[in-house]
């Protein structure tokens, strides 16, 4: 299967997007099941992405797991830089064993903000079916 998402954000008279996101590619596909973060080979969720950034100052993207409505516990991601115009990146996500067993992602948050984090560009929740464990 393959996976793409178009996020976007802001738009100017014309109504082209000006900050946007399009993922690629997913691996492991979801659903899945995977070890903890760096417990097994299989243990992180690598995420691909093409992305168009407009904004003057740049902008910083993030993919977080979240877990019934709130960020995972024990969560892991990608830390961003500040990206402007376009590109592609991969990134990562997994979640830490906290001792309490298995743990469920059923939402991504996709998150674009200006550099220092004071105005947030895009927010998007993406379901998604992971189990770490």
């Amino acid at each position: 299967m393959f996976f793409v998402l178009f996020l976007s954000c802001n738009s100017d008279e014309e109504s082209t997007p000006i900050n946007d996101i399009s993922i690629t590619a997913v691996d492991p596909e979801s659903p899945g099941t995977l070890g903890f973060y760096e417990t097994s080979t299989s243990d992180r969720v690598t995420i691909t992405y093409d992305y168009h950034i407009s904004h003057p100052e740049g902008a910083r993207i993030w993919i977080i797991p979240y877990t019934e409505g709130d960020k995972s516990e024990g969560y892991v991601y990608s830390s961003s830089g500040v990206f402007k115009g376009s590109g592609q990146r991969t990134v990562i996500f997994s979640t830490e064993d906290v001792g309490s067993g298995p743990l469920h992602v059923d939402q991504i948050k996709i998150s674009i903000t200006n550099p220092d984090q004071s105005t947030q560009l895009l927010e998007r929740f993406v379901d998604v079916d992971y189990t770490f464990e």
